[in-house]
């Protein structure tokens, strides 16, 4: 078992460390609207009916890649006022899908990327000095396949090819061939215009914040800080629910058993008085003999099985960042590490929002032909890397 060490923190702290912001306008972004959930081994259909009348957002599960037996499972979610987006990576874990914004506004519980649909667009992109002065066909355009990772997943008879031509008066013409979703082929235009020298989304010479617009969530709360808070459980607490109630009620968090829980009966008396968070969810982990805790950003508990005391920390997200995303470039003179370009793009990636670049319709890629970055992400993601940028 791990050992947590941290600095004490006042609930009233913890409270404002988790609370969630609104989105540029006033308008709260649909996955940022707050939502207080309490269903002990009830149907999604009541979660999704609750979360509707709380928040105005319809969820809906996208056919056929949610296939009908995972709407049978059980859930047990408990939570205080937390963020839509926290609720959705909590049931994506427990039904072991994904989700999206859809364009319509609602919420897709999707398994895959049928949802893509068919429709789609042929383009040709001249690539011109956005290539590299030697090398063959395949490897003229070093950055350009990072941001088509995502093509062999996709429902469809998607293509990417670099062609080369004889140009008038000698040389060649090279052009990317694109059959793509349009949404997608919108991205991919838009990131070779920056790596020939646009700046696309965020103008380099102005300063961007990096968690506005707030597309995705931003970093809270360290897990050791709230571990270590304290806590004041009434006396004579022995059911888990009702332990989680008490606590849901002091620190805006959420509960998730993914798992079918125990009789309850494996410990007697609980919690009561005074205790550390991380005690009483360990406490929690053995009541409902699912010892496994994955204590997921930005502020959820998730219970399932697995080894007494195991614990990690999980910052991945399981969004599907397709629509609303945000295409920067940037110059990128004088990087120099050891192992080179790609060792300090594997190091941003690591630093920087590290759970959205598993997303493959996210990518960062580099062209040392003209010495430009440029990334396609949620834009608050894409800020970020301005930002760093900027600062080096």
């Amino acid at each position: 078992m791990r050992r947590v060490i941290g600095p004490r923190l006042s609930i009233a702290v913890l409270i404002l460390a988790l609370a969630f912001g609104k989105a540029a306008g006033g308008e709260t972004y649909p996955l940022d609207r707050m939502v207080r959930l309490d269903v002990w081994e009830g149907a999604l259909s009541d979660v999704a009916a609750e979360i509707q009348r709380q928040t105005g957002v319809e969820l809906v599960f996208y056919r056929p890649d949610f296939p009908p037996e995972k709407e049978k499972k059980t859930i047990c979610l408990v939570t205080g006022d937390v963020a839509l987006r926290l609720v959705m990576e909590c049931l994506s874990r427990r039904l072991g899908c994904r989700y999206r914004l859809s364009e319509s506004g609602r919420l897709e519980m999707s398994g895959g990327y049928e949802w893509v649909g068919p429709a789609f667009a042929v383009r040709f992109n001249e690539l011109g000095e956005s290539l590299s002065a030697d090398g063959d066909a395949e490897t003229q355009a070093p950055g350009l396949r990072e941001f088509l990772r995502v093509m062999p997943l996709l429902p469809g008879n998607f293509s990417f090819t670099i062609e080369e031509s004889p140009a008038p008066g000698g040389g060649h013409n090279t052009k990317a061939v694109t059959i793509l979703p349009l949404p997608l082929a919108d991205y991919f235009d838009k990131a070779i215009r920056c790596l020939k020298g646009d700046a696309g989304d965020f103008p380099p010479a102005g300063t961007p914040d990096p968690l506005a617009p707030r597309a995705a969530s931003a970093e809270r709360a360290s897990w050791s800080q709230m571990l270590a808070a304290e806590l004041d459980i009434p006396s004579g607490n022995s059911d888990p629910r009702a332990v989680m109630r008490n606590i849901c009620a002091r620190i805006n968090i959420a509960f998730m058993l993914n798992g079918n829980p125990g009789d309850g009966q494996s410990r007697s008396g609980l919690l009561s008085g005074t205790t550390g968070f991380g005690r009483a969810i360990e406490e929690l982990a053995g009541s409902l003999d699912l010892p496994r805790r994955i204590l997921l950003n930005p502020g959820a508990v998730i219970f399932e099985p697995g080894k007494p005391g195991e614990w990690e920390e999980d910052s991945g997200s399981r969004e599907f960042f397709w629509s609303g995303l945000a295409v920067a470039g940037f110059d990128a003179p004088g990087i120099v590490e050891p192992g080179g370009m790609n060792a300090w793009l594997t190091r941003l990636r690591r630093e920087i929002f590290p759970h959205v670049w598993l997303d493959p319709v996210c990518g960062i890629g580099y062209n040392h032909a003209t010495d430009r970055l440029a990334g396609i992400a949620p834009a608050n993601v894409v800020a970020a890397v301005a930002a760093e940028m900027l600062r080096r």
